[in-house]
């Protein structure tokens, strides 16, 4: 499906005879297919003029797609916001895609698009030309975003919903040793680089005096949990996935209290902690196709929920395989139809709410 409004006035164009038209005005700027020379009193003006093709180009082919993900990024800075008024915690940092969205919604859409806008100048690219390859450009990266982003928002709801009054951040020099220091800012994806060894991004108190812990793991890393990174099987980013825009899964864990943090994993002795409560937003495909199905039962069997595997979805579309239906080897999980509805993410956190039932 084309992301174009046909029906829609060409912005972008209109933009573009505004930057042919400033580089006929200042014949200092000298632009080849080989080469491209900008004066530095003119940059400025020049740069913004790339800026505002780039940003409506994307306007054009994204259309009513770019108000929902600017939406969900104010969604994701409401629940951000409730976190800093609920605790000591200053900053909540998401990867930079995400960040940026944030900032600035028209930018970070448009940001592929760069480069493109760049050689259509340079090369005298027709319209239609530079409208085809933008579209190949944007729809991968469009899909990959707003999943992201909406993942972004889903878990930071559950986190919310367990009302953290203090955070605390893992120090360690050598995973020998684990110390809990209590922290305002956190990085989502974030920990202390290793091959084989696995920490939470963060750890907190609740406001009802327990000791949680969460890692937005980016999905293919769960691939190394169980066992040593070597060049023969494949690249990991060491645990830290700081800035990677990718399908990421929440991994929840109890810990009787922050300074009794200890690793989530450790692939050198074939150790995995079992999570308390594993959350994963899947699309209709990844349910539908048992190739990538499989994929998500291999991590779930891996994590080894003590909880049912809490799968979000946007709506009703998809369906799992019936072959996974009955198979006793595969986890339990239940699927959660969430939208934009924070009671059903409020529901996901309270399956955590009977741990002092269980302990007595």
């Amino acid at each position: 499906m084309s992301l174009r409004n046909e029906n829609a006035e060409s912005a972008w164009r209109e933009a573009s005879a505004g930057l042919t038209e400033y580089v006929r005005q200042n014949p200092e700027i000298r632009i080849t297919p080989q080469s491209m020379r900008i004066p530095k009193p003119l940059r400025e003006a020049f740069y913004g003029h790339i800026d505002a093709v780039t940003k409506a180009l994307a306007a054009d082919l994204a259309g009513v797609r770019l108000e929902e993900i600017r939406r969900l990024a104010q969604r994701i800075e409401e629940v951000r916001q409730q976190l800093y008024a609920g605790s000591s915690l200053k900053r909540y940092r998401l990867p930079a895609s995400v960040e940026n969205l944030i900032t600035d919604p028209e930018r970070a859409v448009s940001a592929p698009l760069f480069e493109l806008v760049m050689d259509s100048l340079q090369h005298h690219l027709e319209p239609e030309e530079t409208e085809d390859r933008a579209e190949q450009l944007l729809r991968p990266f469009l899909k990959d975003l707003q999943r992201g982003a909406y993942e972004t928002w889903a878990y930071l709801n559950i986190v919310a919903a367990w009302k953290p009054v203090r955070f605390y951040g893992i120090v360690t020099s050598d995973f020998s040793r684990l110390t809990a220091a209590e922290t305002d800012e956190v990085i989502m994806g974030h920990q202390m680089s290793s091959p084989d060894k696995r920490l939470p991004e963060t750890v907190f108190e609740t406001a009802d005096g327990r000791t949680l812990a969460v890692k937005c793991e980016v999905g293919l890393e769960l691939d190394y949990y169980g066992e040593k990174i070597s060049r023969e099987k494949g690249y990991s980013s060491g645990g830290d996935t700081t800035d990677e825009l990718s399908h990421r899964v929440l991994l929840v864990y109890r810990f009787p209290t922050p300074q009794e943090v200890a690793l989530t994993a450790d692939a050198e002795k074939a150790f995995v902690r079992p999570t308390e409560l594993t959350c994963s937003f899947l699309l209709p495909s990844e349910m539908e196709n048992e190739y990538l199905f499989s994929s998500f039962v291999r991590h779930i069997r891996t994590v080894r929920s003590l909880r049912p595997v809490q799968v979000l979805s946007f709506d009703d579309s998809g369906a799992f395989p019936s072959a996974y239906a009955d198979d006793p080897r595969v986890p339990k999980w239940e699927r959660v139809t969430v939208g934009y509805d924070t009671e059903q993410l409020r529901k996901i956190a309270s399956k955590l709410t009977q741990y002092r039932q269980e302990e007595t």
